[in-house]
């Protein structure tokens, strides 16, 4: 589950992840970086979010979350690449454990 409304059904983000030069705790889209491919589809839009289906080709650290939060669509409960809101209180267990299920 996402934060925002994609309006694509589905999409492929080719941009290369390296750690962030601004935070070492965090990656982040860079042209230095190294080739990363995240292929997501849309499951169901609601109100203010989107419910995706994500497949990668590589496996980046964070590769999601990184792609995700670039595009504007960061992952809800995702305290480090969002901007802290998390309106459903969802802890990243969760959400890990949400996404693993499919």
């Amino acid at each position: 589950m996402v934060r925002g409304v994609i309006n694509e059904n589905e999409a492929t983000i080719n941009m290369p992840i390296a750690r962030s030069t601004k935070d070492r705790k965090k990656m982040a889209v860079s042209k230095d970086g190294k080739n990363a491919i995240t292929h997501f589809k849309v499951l169901k839009r609601y109100d203010k979010y989107t419910f995706i289906e994500v497949k990668i080709e590589t496996g980046r650290t964070h590769q999601i979350r990184v792609h995700m939060s670039h595009i504007g669509y960061p992952i809800v409960g995702d305290a480090v690449y969002s901007n802290g809101k998390n309106p459903f209180n969802v802890s990243r267990s969760n959400v890990a454990r949400i996404s693993y299920n499919f």
